[in-house]
């Protein structure tokens, strides 16, 4: 995280218990990100490393005013090009060569478009305004994703120097002014968050406007304290108790605020920026204190000084390394994350931040550097992404169905259970189906999307152990009903036709060349509005409901021509997740209404209703169960997470 450094040739004494405080934030932020449940306020380092930058940078504006009765916005600008652009830039072009060696094409175009967002400081409003589709919201998080926080930043160094330096040249150094806008911009920072979080929380947790009144907190405790003189005394005493009881308030609030909750965003935010100023005011009194002690320590201070560059890498190494790609998961795939974020930043904080900081060319030379820096940056940006392609379906073989044979110790054995399904309940009318007893079922298939393509693998791991041959015949992006579905604009997604046009063909192959006994269904592109027949159906609406009606039993025949059972296994509600806080779950419960009732009209069609496992207790789902993350998208299953509920389903296939 970017925090202006406290020295310089118009600075002020170092101040060690800040170092401290910048490693309690990186550290909070780190474990946040790491998903440990006991750390679920660890955002507001965020936000302590916002309230430092208001405080330093605004002192620092301040003294080199009192110095020389002006302010060099230019020498200010390169310094703070110097101290943040290098390490960013190398993060960039780390960034661009991992896309280009392992992203698959289709990311490669998210990929760039964040790069650049980045690399011009405009990320966190990318963020807002990207109406990310299907594909994009379910796949790889964004390694860039962490960098709307530095945008935010930059912003503020860009415009702040100019407001500050121009009213004190104004009003020949009186503050008076600069304070009571302060005040008013913090409070109207304040309830425009408020108002923002009821309707949209990205845009008031991601906007520049909503978050800005943290960072003027710590302007205008750097205003305050230009007025006043060394303390003493009582005056003492009080400041040291406030820090130690903010300090103890601040480290109680990484453990117990929610990211998901709205009083963060119903003014626990403002009150987490005073906490923070306090600390900071008695960690720079100049007097010994237990937070200056406490602080002030050698390991803290350390982590301080690098944690720009810990904070730039810890969250590509959290996308990067993965247990799919480590074959670990738990503590050891965290300490190998964690053990590469620091090699990282170490290197760049020695190879890279060090050297050039401190290096002192002229203003003309340092100006000519960044800009040719910036433009070879932009040019590998765009090299390296060059090769993006639109259609999601690139990723996945052509529509193929992967077989895998029963495994030789179990092909002689007998499944023992023949449970009825469960019947699917949306929280209105529990819908009872009934089943024919099947005969001996030997070849599992499944269908659907990617979210069931996100349980396959557990599936074939649990079904072929069983003796069972299992046939995977998911789609990536596509839905198993008919129509062409549309994004919030009405414009069909694109890949819609492709999925129109081979979903159908790929499971005429499959029961034709395989004649699976029992066809497992799970799919939740249901749920979007489509074009059928060039007539546009919105999701819900009574239209929709009889297309869809029709498409679920075209669907059931197609399946069931050759007399296969046909399971649907019907999602539940999203969960929150760091994509949507509060998902709207009315969709998936009115796709569970349509499917009980197609599912009355079969012997055939049963279902299985996922919530009362995944979503016990009805919406909002839970984001884990007993210390496991499910959907940490909020609707595809963790690697762990679809072993654990395909076990949970062990008794409920009707396999006789």
């Amino acid at each position: 995280m970017a925090i202006a450094e406290p020295t310089g040739r118009h600075g002020f004494a170092y101040q060690p218990a800040l170092d401290g405080l910048r490693g309690v934030a990186v550290v909070a932020v780190i474990v946040y990100h790491l998903d440990y449940p006991w750390m679920g306020g660890g955002f507001l380092g965020v936000d302590t490393f916002f309230v430092l930058s208001g405080y330093l940078i605004t002192s620092m504006l301040l003294v080199e005013f009192d110095s020389t009765g002006s302010v060099s916005l230019r020498d200010f600008w390169i310094r703070r090009a110097k101290r943040l652009l290098p390490a960013a830039l190398l993060l960039l072009v780390a960034v661009v060569a991992y896309g280009w060696l392992l992203t698959p094409t289709d990311r490669l175009g998210a990929i760039r478009d964040d790069a650049i967002a980045t690399l011009t400081y405009v990320a966190n409003w990318r963020f807002i305004v990207d109406d990310a589709s299907y594909f994009e919201l379910w796949s790889e998080a964004s390694p860039l994703r962490h960098m709307w926080s530095l945008a935010i930043e930059e912003q503020f160094y860009l415009l702040w120097p100019v407001v500050v330096f121009g009213l004190l040249k104004a009003l020949r150094g009186r503050t008076t002014l600069l304070i009571v806008g302060c005040v008013f911009a913090t409070t109207g920072s304040v309830v425009l968050m408020a108002e923002l979080a009821e309707t949209d929380r990205s845009r008031a947790y991601f906007g520049t406007d909503a978050r800005a009144h943290t960072i003027l907190v710590g302007a205008l405790l750097a205003l305050v304290l230009r007025h006043f003189p060394p303390i003493d005394g009582l005056a003492t005493r009080v400041v040291h108790t406030l820090g130690v009881a903010s300090l103890t308030m601040l480290g109680v609030s990484f453990v117990v605020v929610s990211d998901s909750g709205a009083w963060f965003y119903q003014g626990g935010s403002i009150i987490v920026a005073v906490v923070v100023a306090l600390v900071i005011a008695d960690g720079v009194s100049g007097l010994p204190s237990l937070t200056s002690a406490i602080l002030g320590r050698a390991p803290l201070r350390r982590l301080g000084q690098i944690s720009y560059g810990l904070y730039l890498w810890h969250w590509p190494m959290i996308v990067w390394l993965t247990p799919e790609r480590l074959g670990t998961d738990g503590l050891a795939l965290d300490a190998i994350r964690i053990v590469a974020t620091f090699g990282c930043a170490l290197v760049s904080y020695a190879i890279v931040e060090q050297p050039i900081r401190h290096r002192s060319p002229t203003p003309g030379v340092a100006l000519r550097a960044v800009s040719v820096a910036m433009t070879l940056t932009a040019l590998v940006i765009f090299v390296g992404t060059a090769g993006s392609t639109t259609n999601p379906l690139d990723r996945d073989a052509d529509f193929e169905i992967a077989e895998a044979a029963p495994s030789t110790s179990a092909a002689s054995e007998s499944p023992s259970s023949t449970t009825e399904p469960v019947p699917a309940s949306s929280g209105a009318d529990t819908a009872t189906t009934t089943t024919v007893e099947p005969e001996r079922i030997e070849s599992i298939a499944l269908v659907g999307d990617s979210v069931a393509g996100a349980l396959a693998p557990a599936m074939s791991d649990a079904f072929t152990s069983a003796g069972f041959a299992f046939l995977d015949a998911h789609v990536h992006g596509c839905g198993v009903v008919s129509g062409l579905a549309v994004d919030e604009a009405g414009e069909p997604f694109p890949w819609s036709g492709e999925c129109v046009e081979r979903v159908p063909a790929l499971h005429e192959q499959l029961v034709r060349e395989h004649d699976p006994d029992l066809v497992i269904w799970h799919s939740t592109w249901e749920t979007a509005d489509r074009l059928l027949d060039e007539t546009f159906l919105e999701f819900g609406t009574p239209d929709h409901d009889a297309a869809l009606a029709l498409e679920i039993e075209t669907v059931f025949e197609r399946l069931n021509a050759r007399g296969a059972q046909v399971v649907v296994l019907v999602a539940p509600p999203n969960a929150p997740s760091s994509f949507v806080a509060e998902p709207d779950p009315t969709r998936m419960l009115h796709l569970a209404d349509q499917l009980a009732i197609a599912a009355d009209r079969f012997d055939s069609l049963s279902l299985i209703d996922l919530s009362p496992i995944v979503c016990p207790g009805g919406p909002p789902c839970p984001e884990s169960i007993e210390g496991l993350t499910l959907r940490p998208d909020g609707g595809h299953y963790s690697d762990a997470a679809a072993v654990w509920l395909v076990a949970q389903l062990a008794d409920a296939w009707p396999i006789g």
